[in-house]
């Protein structure tokens, strides 16, 4: 019995020494073989892994050769892991993710039109861009500037959209530019706004529309 088991870890001892592993004999130089390793190349690096484990904890069965063994496959390891991290597809913001700034003003973007989602300037009299880092801005978005301390804004004429509570709370706004390209204003966009708010639009305009039905001071311009 224990000869038997002597000539079985022989065995083994050989044929982790001399038999290659099956996906890394079978390796590919060509691009297709370089994306398919790339796909694998989890269960590969487990795989030898596993090999190194084997041989450093059974050197004293396996001899000298296993040192040899060992160096082969961590070089064999490491490149696989350095190869696997050049494939890696580059990191890529989703659409509607806050970029950045702009003059002060934050925004998103989408299919690579931008809304504008708040603004950490200090100006008080501000004017909402047309386009922002080469991106068309569309739209406003919801409670975009509430509660803020401006005291006036422009909307750029290009922009269609002003979402709800989008200057909802602003106490201090006296005066809101809207342009005739604006088709859509959320509901109470200027809530909180007070009296002394007066909205500047173009005739048979949207706002022109939206001031007259929320009760706001209007004038056309």
């Amino acid at each position: 019995m224990k000869k038997t088991i002597s000539m079985l870890t022989v065995l083994f001892a050989f044929l982790i020494l001399i038999a290659p592993l099956s996906s890394c004999a079978s390796r590919s130089t060509s691009d297709d073989g370089i994306e398919s390793r790339v796909d694998n190349h989890e269960n590969t690096i487990a795989a030898l892994e596993l090999q190194i484990l084997e041989l450093q904890q059974h050197q004293y069965i396996y001899g000298t050769e296993s040192d040899k063994r060992i160096e082969e496959l961590m070089a064999e390891l490491n490149a696989l892991k350095a190869e696997a991290e050049t494939k890696a597809p580059e990191t890529v913001p989703p659409a509607d993710t806050e970029l950045g700034t702009s003059t002060g003003f934050t925004y998103t973007l989408s299919d690579g039109l931008a809304t504008i989602t708040g603004y950490n300037g200090e100006d008080k009299q501000i004017v909402v861009p047309a386009s922002i880092d080469g991106h068309r801005v569309t739209a406003i978005a919801d409670g975009a500037f509430e509660n803020s301390s401006i005291k006036s804004a422009i909307i750029s004429d290009g922009i269609e959209t002003v979402g709800w509570f989008a200057f909802n709370g602003c106490v201090s706004l006296r005066s809101v530019t809207i342009p005739s390209s604006v088709k859509s204003i959320g509901y109470s966009a200027f809530g909180s706004a007070g009296s002394a708010l007066t909205v500047y639009c173009h005739s048979d305009s949207f706002a022109l529309s939206y001031a007259k039905s929320y009760g706001l001071s209007y004038t056309v311009i």
